[in-house]
C-alpha cells in the first residue's frame, strides 16, 4: 500500500464518530469468535450511520465430501493382529472439530466433493443484528456422483475485506501487506474478485491450498456423518446415489460460535432411490 492507515486506539473516545470499521475477528466457522456481536456493538456506539464496515458480507458453506483419508483419520481397524473396529462405536459424528485440532491440512488431502458447496447462513455486517443464525435450517440438495458422504465440511468467504482501498487492483488475486505485526513479522492478506468483481476472502480448501499461513490460523470445520435411518452399534456410512436428493440441516448454538449439521434423504424421493452397497474401501474405518 502506499499510504498508511491511522488506527485511533482509545475506542472511548470514538462514540458515534468513526466512519471506518474494520475487524478481523473471524474464527475457523464464520461466527467462531462471535463477529457479528462485536460488530453490532461498534455500530451502536462507535460509527456514524454511513460508516463503511469491512468486511461487510459473509457466508457460512458446507459441502458435502467423500474421502479416504479423513475415514483413516477418524477411525481405526487393526493393529499388528489387534481388531480395533469395536472403538468405531464411540466415533463422534454429532462435533464440529476443526482440521488444525486433528493436526492436518484439509487442502492436502484427497477429496472429492458429493454435491457443490451450499450456503447455510449469510450475513451483513452492516445490517444484521445478534440471532440471525437462531433458527433451523434446511437445504436440499442433489448428489452429483455416487459415493460414501464421509464428512460435512464447513468453510466461509467475506466480501468487501478491502473496500478501503478501491484504488489498488485486485484482479485475479492480490496479495498486500496490511499492517506491520512486529518487526520481522507482517499480516498479508490475499483476496480475489468474485464474479461480481467484489473482493472475497475466503477458507475454502482451493483457496487455502497455497496459503499455510491461512490454514494455521483458521482451517476448515469438520464433521463426520452417519446414517441416521440405518441402525446398528457403530455409525453406518452415508451412502448416496448420483442423482438422489438430500437434505443437509444446520442447526446453529444459541451464541452462534458453532454449528452442528444431520444429513436426511428427501422423503419425497426416497422411495424412488436405491443405494449400491459400499466397497471394502468406502467402508474404511466402519465396523
Amino acid at each position: 500500500m502506499s499510504h498508511g492507515i491511522p488506527l485511533l486506539l482509545y475506542l472511548s473516545s470514538l462514540s458515534h464518530t468513526a466512519f471506518l470499521s474494520f475487524s478481523q475477528i473471524l474464527g475457523t466457522l464464520l461466527l467462531g469468535e462471535s463477529a457479528l456481536h462485536y460488530v453490532q456493538d461498534a455500530r451502536i456506539r462507535l460509527t456514524t450511520p454511513s460508516a463503511t464496515i469491512v468486511p461487510l458480507r459473509g457466508c457460512q458453506f458446507a459441502t458435502l465430501i467423500e474421502s479416504a483419508d479423513v475415514a483413516s483419520i477418524t477411525s481405526v481397524l487393526d493393529w499388528r493382529g489387534f481388531d480395533l473396529r469395536w472403538f468405531n462405536t464411540l466415533q463422534d459424528t454429532t462435533s464440529m472439530v476443526f482440521t488444525k485440532q486433528y493436526g492436518f491440512r484439509f487442502s492436502s488431502c484427497a477429496y472429492t466433493p458429493i454435491a457443490p458447496r451450499q450456503p447455510v447462513l449469510t450475513v451483513d455486517f452492516a445490517a444484521d443484528v445478534v440471532g440471525v443464525w437462531r433458527s433451523e435450517r434446511r437445504v436440499r440438495l442433489q448428489a452429483q456422483r455416487s459415493g460414501v458422504v464421509h464428512a460435512v465440511m464447513a468453510s466461509w468467504e467475506v466480501s468487501r475485506v478491502f473496500y478501503f482501498c478501491t484504488q489498488t487492483p485486485i484482479s485475479p488475486i492480490y496479495r498486500t501487506p496490511l499492517f506491520p505485526i512486529s518487526h520481522n513479522l507482517i499480516l498479508f492478506l490475499e483476496v480475489y474478485a468474485d464474479e461480481a468483481g467484489e473482493q472475497v476472502m475466503a477458507t475454502h480448501p482451493d483457496a487455502t491450498l497455497t496459503n499455510f499461513p491461512r490454514d494455521m490460523q483458521w482451517g476448515q470445520g469438520l464433521q463426520l456423518i452417519e446414517d441416521m435411518a440405518e441402525e446398528g452399534a457403530a455409525p453406518k456410512p452415508f451412502v448416496v446415489t448420483e442423482g438422489e436428493w438430500l437434505t443437509l440441516v444446520s442447526r446453529f448454538s444459541i451464541d452462534g460460535v458453532t454449528l452442528q449439521f444431520q444429513l436426511e434423504r428427501d422423503d419425497q424421493h426416497a422411495e424412488h432411490q436405491t443405494t449400491t452397497p459400499p466397497t471394502a474401501e468406502q467402508r474404511l474405518g466402519q465396523v
